[in-house]
This record gives structure tokens, sequence and C-alpha cells, in this order.
């Protein structure tokens, strides 16, 4: 069977025999109903199961597929079902929380993840999921040597360099011996373009002491940044310390670039293995801040330097030592991660090497604690009548999000990318953690299940200033810091707490499509945006929404608080997960600016009542008065 590893999966997951490759990025449809209240999960007949089927692109039932649920802040493995001979499966017993559902199925993959979403999606007990899969590619072709004799049980790897989008891949690589013909066939390929190689060492190797390392999502209640697995197995085939010899007969620089589509298979994509060998590179990990004791493993990582997230090789190790072999003449990017127990990592900053005909030694890669960040979440309920006997959210069911901000021409987004957003759920008692976290600026987005109710504010209690001795004594109020307009700046080791999501009930949900003639289609990409009309209210982010309208025109905007809107269009090429992001940056002032001027000169202005329900919503494009039925 083919050997396929995904570095996203590994960040996310301690699995050891499980291929688990690529399945978060897939795209998984949640079905969900609610009432007219908006207590939907609490009156589902399977409050706390998630069920589901897996099915084809023609809707016929994938029976030989392994379904995987995965409940966040959990260091457990995710959970396996397989599924029946309906494609269906279920999920019994399960706790409140938030939870990814994936599958996996020989040859079957799940399909790319669009880079424009707007979020990946998440569930909860009660929800009902249709996992869509499709055919994956496959390449095969032939080994032989110099003499034209098959090269047997080398070797031979597929790694993604851009997927379908054309974005760069992010280390999906999928390898398998040839066999006693020097014939090899890779498959169950995710669509995008590849390059082939023959030869050099697994995608994993294991320095002493054990094949296991790294760590899974982190948080007693709350979630980490990106992490290493660490699975692998050890270097001891012939052909391992050779360097690769990518297709046709070539070095990294002038291979082959295959292109693979869903279903697809690709022939003859034969190597002339050349029988180089290989230069080691070498070195320890050392720790800036508490040292490498008691539970901890280092995971090193050796990728193409200048090409984003292309991994070469990992290197699991039980204490400080590493070394790669098989390296290829070229230049590369080395770094390592340290886990320090289920919350805590460190991390070193990438260090770039150049191998030229020589074995490089004595490299000391020098890793520094990550950041964290913790809080709660308060819930603030409404006494007005017509928000009573609402559903409140659950805390364990709450989605909370820290990310870090990225600036035009910043430089940010190289330094650590994968520890650059970090994810998790509040306890029962409402408290949280965010875990390893990039030095960085960071913004926080958080998402509920529970439909009247709202954001109302992200802040930061500083501690009480005391004054110095030897003065009158003096001690002034805890300052509280609007962070959802600031964010919060980060460093390696700092550890914020005092971090406060409030939310409160009295939200309104508006639904409606823009209003064309009767022969007219609506427009395409076109944004519907919702801003606050108070002036005084004009720089709280908070209070700025946007979506993308449907095919038909239609479009839902939910979780909104009650107050007096602006409500106007914009045919944008931006993603909608771009334009939220920015509209609610602080250096998005001229563009809120703008939409609230637009909307004064529009007069497009509704009014939104607490817990109201907005249906019909009639939205010209250049009209005076929209009309609305509620």
């Amino acid at each position: 069977m083919n050997v396929k590893f995904s570095l996203p999966t590994l960040k996310a997951l301690i699995l050891a025999a499980i291929v688990f490759a690529v399945a978060l990025s897939g795209t998984v449809l949640a079905q969900t109903t609610e009432d007219q209240n908006g207590d939907a999960a609490a009156s589902k007949p399977n409050s706390s199961s998630i069920t589901g089927r897996v099915v084809t692109q023609t809707s016929q039932p994938v029976t030989n597929a392994t379904v995987y649920v995965s409940r966040m802040n959990s260091t457990s493995p995710p959970r396996p079902i397989p599924t029946d001979a309906d494609g269906q499966f279920k999920f019994a017993g399960l706790e409140p929380g938030i939870f990814s559902v994936t599958a996996s199925a020989p040859s079957y993959i799940l399909p790319p993840g669009n880079p424009n979403a707007v979020a990946p999606n998440y569930y909860r007990i009660g929800d009902s999921v249709t996992i869509t899969m499709i055919k994956g590619g496959v390449i095969n072709g032939h080994v032989t040597d110099a003499e034209d004799k098959p090269v047997v049980a080398v070797r031979v790897r597929a790694l993604m360099v851009r997927d379908a989008y054309g974005q760069a891949a992010s280390g999906v690589a999928t390898e398998r011996l040839t066999d006693d013909r020097g014939v090899y066939r890779l498959y169950g390929l995710a669509p995008g373009t590849y390059v082939v190689s023959a030869g050099g060492p697994s995608a994993f190797s294991v320095v002493g002491g054990t094949a296991f390392g790294g760590f899974g999502p982190g948080g007693r209640a709350g979630g980490g940044g990106g992490g290493f697995g660490g699975f692998g197995n050890p270097s001891t085939a012939l052909y391992d310390r050779d360097a690769p010899t990518f297709a046709p007969s070539s070095t990294r620089d002038t291979a082959m670039e295959v292109s693979v589509g869903a279903g697809d298979e690709v022939n003859d994509v034969n190597i002339k293995y050349r029988s180089e060998r290989g230069h080691a590179v070498s070195g320890a990990v050392k720790s800036a801040g508490q040292g490498m004791s008691g539970y901890a493993r280092s995971v090193v990582t050796l990728s193409r330097a200048n090409h984003e997230g292309e991994v070469i090789s990992f290197v699991t190790a039980r204490g400080a030592a590493f070394v790669f072999y098989g390296v290829a003449n070229g230049e590369y990017e080395l770094s390592a991660e340290t886990t320090l127990g289920t919350d805590n990592a460190e991390v070193s900053a990438p260090r770039h090497v150049i191998v030229n005909g020589n074995n490089i030694t004595g490299i000391t890669l020098t890793t520094n604690p990550l950041a964290s960040i913790s809080g709660r979440v308060t819930l603030e309920p409404s006494r007005i009548e017509q928000c009573k006997d609402k559903r409140q959210p659950r805390f364990e069911e709450i989605l909370l999000e820290a990310t870090r901000s990225m600036k035009k021409g910043s430089q940010d987004a190289l330094v650590l990318p994968q520890f650059s957003t970090a994810k998790g759920a509040p306890a029962r008692n409402g408290e949280f953690l965010l875990t390893k976290l990039a030095p960085g600026q960071y913004r926080f987005d958080t998402r509920f299940n529970a439909k009247y109710w709202y954001l109302r504010a992200i802040t930061l209690s500083s501690p009480k200033a005391v004054t110095p001795a030897g003065k009158l004594q003096q001690t002034t109020a805890a300052q509280t810091i609007d962070v959802a307009r600031s964010g919060i700046v980060l460093k390696f080791g700092s550890r914020v707490a005092g971090v406060n999501f409030a939310l409160a009930e009295g939200a309104a949900t508006l639904r409606g499509r823009v209003a064309v003639s009767e022969n007219e289609k609506p427009p395409q990409r076109l944004f519907a945006y919702l801003v606050l009309a108070e002036k005084d209210q004009g720089e709280n982010l908070l209070r700025y929404f946007v979506t993308t309208t449907n095919d038909d025109g239609s479009f839902t905007l939910d979780n909104i608080p009650p107050g007096l809107y602006w409500i106007l269009t914009r045919s944008n090429v931006e993603s909608e997960s771009t334009l939220a992001s920015q509209l609610r940056l602080p250096e998005g002032a001229e563009e809120r600016a703008k939409l609230r001027h637009d909307g004064e000169a529009a007069k497009s202005s509704l009014e939104l009542k607490p817990c109201q329900n907005v249906n019909d919503y009639q939205l010209q494009l250049n009209a005076a008065s929209p009309r609305a039925s509620q």
C-alpha cells in the first residue's frame, strides 16, 4: 500500500499506524436544522451522537471507508469507525464539544480544500454530516539503473509542490517501494502538481530512543497552534543514503513536474537512477528556556530553502542530537520543535544550510518557548421579553481562535507560519487556554451555536497599578483594553492572562436576497455588508459584518447585535474570509470609514431589534429603501 504523509495532519495528531493523509483539508458538509427558537441541539433525537454518510460525487456509498471523529482539546487520537453497506456511520456517546469529522478509504481522497473558504467545518453533537470523497489520481512508472536493469525495493516518492488551486503545497508526500520489476504505482493522490523521486531518506526517520514523538492538539481548556507529529521508521533501506534521483534522471532543480487530476492515471513517469551518494547534515537541539527535561521530544525538519512547504525529511529524536542522511547538494532550512508536555513547546528559527559536496556537522538549533493566551468566556443574558427562553451557548461548544495579523509587505508570514494560529474551546466553567503561538500581533474570532447571542466585546484586564514605595500609597483601577480593536502582541515565552470574550443575548438574524427583475440574474461574487450607523460606534470593530451572496442572490447574516445599520453591496475579488479579517483590523480604518460614507449616501438603513428574525429581505442594489418582510 501507499504510505502517505501530510504535514498539516502531523501538526495535529499523534498517530503512528493510521494513514490519515490530507484529511482535514477536505470538503465536508454539515446538515443541521434549527427550530424557530434556534434550539437546535437540545431537541435533536441523536443529541449525544454525530451521524452521517460517506458518498462519492455521484451520491453512491463508499462502503470501505473509515470515519474519524476528533474532539477539540482532546489529546487522544481520533476515534475511528467503519461505514456500513450504505456508507452510513454513527458516533454515539459523545460529550458536548467541538468535533472535526473526516474519512479515509483506499484510493479515495477528500476534495481539496478551497483556499478562499471562510473557515473549516466543525461539528457538534446532534449534527448529521455528509462526507463526499473523490477518486484519487495515480502516477506509475519504473526505476532502472544505468544498465537499464530494474532497481528493486527503492523508495519512490511523489511530493506535491502545488495544489489544485495553484497554491504552494504544504508537505504532502506519498511513498512506496518498487517491486521486483522496478515498477511502482502511487495511488490516492490529491489533484495537484508533483515531482517524483527515487532513493534518499524516508520523509520520516528516527534517531535513538523511539519511533514516536511530537504531540497532538494541545490544551486542557483550549487548543494549540500547529505542531509536528513524529512517527517514522528507521533509515535502513539500501538506497536511503543516496541523494534522490528525480524523474526523468535529474536533480530537484531540473525535475520534471507531473500534473494529476482527480481520477487521472499518469503512466510512464520513469526514473533512470543515478546512484549518487548523498551527504549528512547533523547537529544538536539546544533550549534557550527551561531545558529539555521530563517529557521532551524534538522534531527537526529539513526543508528546501525558498520553497514554502517543500519538506525533505523529519527526524525525531529522544535527546538533543539529530542527523539527516542522503541529502543532495542544495540550499535548505533546518528548524526544530521540542515538546514540553501537553501545552508547551519550544521552537527554533529556521537555520539556512548550504550543502555543496560535503557533510555538514556541528549545527546548533536553539529553541525558544512559544506563547500562550488564557482567559474566560462570559455570558450576559437579556431580560427583554422577546429573548425569553432562548437557548444559551454551551461553553464547550464555543470555538475560539487567535490568528496572527499579516500586514502587507510584512515578513511575519515567513516566520514560523505553522504556529500563527491556535484554536480551542473553553472548559465547562468558561476558562480557556490557547497555546503554541509564535511571536506577532494577534486578532481574535469566535464561533458558537446559539442564534440569539452575539460577541459583544473582547477585552484584556491589566493588573492594578500600585504606586512605588516611598510615595503616597495609591492604587489605580485595573485597565480594560479593547483587544478586539488593538489585538495582542506576543513575544517568545509570553503568557497573557485575563482575556475575556463577552457573549450577550439579543442577537438578530437577517435573511434575504438581492432584488432583480424577473428575467435578470443576480450579480456574481456580490458581497453584502452590514455597518453600524451609530457614529460613536464607528471604530467598534465587532459591528462590521460581510457575507457573500449565493448563486441565487440569497444571503444570511446571523449573530448580529441589535442596532441601526447601513446595508450595502459591493463586488469584490477578495475572498469573504479576507474581507472579514480586513474589516476588523486596526489598519482597516480607512475602509470602514468608506463603508460608513457609502451607507449614508445610499440611505439604505435597517434597524435590527433584540432577538429579531428578518426574513425575505429584498436588497436593492441602488435603492433608497430596501424592503423586508418580518
